[in-house]
């Protein structure tokens, strides 16, 4: 028997309405939801995603998955720019 709160997440990071990715240990994008593909212009599944990152944006990223992996910080936050299809970079 599943757990309901799980449930509701799991629905929410696949169908809502806020692009939510997964990424390994060495930044791969391991899943991404449709919002993330609506948002970006294509699902970026497969792909580093520091080289979507703006380049501006790297070392912080790095930097706050570090810290947390370490033991420095509770969670694991990251607001930053992301190339998307036409080019533009957009905050996620």
């Amino acid at each position: 028997m599943s757990d309901p709160w799980d449930d509701a997440v799991a629905h929410f990071v696949t169908a809502g309405p806020i692009g939510v990715l997964t990424i390994d240990s060495t930044f791969e994008v391991m899943h991404a939801n449709d919002a993330s593909g609506s948002i970006l212009g294509y699902h970026p599944a497969g792909r580093s995603v520091l080289d979507l990152i703006h380049p501006d944006d790297v070392a912080k990223v790095i930097r706050n998955r570090r810290e947390h992996i370490e033991g420095l910080s509770e969670r694991y936050y990251a607001e930053h720019r992301m190339r998307c299809k036409d080019g533009v970079y957009r905050w996620f």
